[in-house]
């Protein structure tokens, strides 16, 4: 198979299982990656419990993983914001590809019109707008939350530099949950139906991120405000960017 585009693997140095078998099953499919150093987070400090916050930009602070997370991640969008490639597909080491992922991208890649700034390739939602077809099983979909996870986005050097430059103003969210804030950075964001990638059965059991630990009345009530906040927000600003039309065809269930 040929190389669709290129990959980026995000990878702990200690993670050398994962990067072992990232190597192999993309050997499999015929692409070739460029791994991406993972920065690590300081240990057991991953495990403390965050403090909460009512009308903050995120319910509570990162931990020391989440923290870690994002700043590999923002490392692997600074490098596709210099490519000059149409779009780079960046990938977590537990991500699990297949032929099929492969057809995906090649259709992706090869779309008459220019690509959504990011499309996430792993995850689902239940409504969305479709966009275009991918092949005869899968479409390009536009919903107003972005599936949850950062295993698999594909994304444009236009669209890594508009993201960068919003995740560097709000710093308090993970990674996935500044991706669902689209329209911070101006984002045109979608994905793909259904997710042509997995997140490994074996691999992604065991996090290298570490647990959020929160209980109690306050945390229960600052994550209802930030979701609360979040839904009405995302809503508003899907019809304000996309209009009304758009916005009804994306609360049609995904078939």
């Amino acid at each position: 198979m040929s190389q669709p585009c290129p990959i980026l693997v995000i990878n702990l140095d200690r993670s050398v299982d994962r990067l072992d078998s990232m190597t192999a099953r993309l050997g499999q499919l015929g692409l070739k990656f460029d791994r991406i150093r993972a920065c690590d987070s300081d240990g057991d400090g991953a495990t403390q419990r965050p403090r909460t916050h009512l009308f903050g930009e995120f319910f509570s602070d990162l931990t020391p993983g989440e923290r870690a997370c994002r700043a590999s991640h923002l490392l692997a969008l600074r490098t596709v914001a210099d490519s000059h490639a149409r779009a780079v597909l960046v990938l977590e080491d537990d991500a699990d590809l297949s032929e099929i992922t492969v057809m995906v991208l090649k259709e992706l890649c090869s779309l008459p019109t220019p690509p959504p700034d990011c499309i996430s390739l792993f995850g689902k939602r239940s409504r969305g707008a479709t966009l275009a077809r991918i092949g005869s099983r899968h479409a390009l979909v536009r919903s107003v939350a972005q599936p949850i996870g950062a295993v698999a986005v594909l994304w444009t050097p236009s669209g890594a530099r508009k993201f960068v430059a919003a995740a560097e103003r709000h710093a308090q969210r993970p990674i996935d949950v500044q991706r669902k804030h689209w329209w911070e950075a101006k984002l045109d964001a979608a994905w793909i139906a259904p997710a042509p990638v997995k997140e490994s059965e074996t691999l992604g059991r065991r996090s290298t991120i570490g647990p959020r630990r929160h209980a109690g009345a306050v945390a229960t009530l600052s994550k209802w405000s930030y979701r609360t906040r979040f839904t009405v927000l995302s809503h508003w600003k899907f019809m304000a960017r996309h209009g009304l039309a758009m916005w009804w065809r994306a609360q049609e269930r995904i078939r």
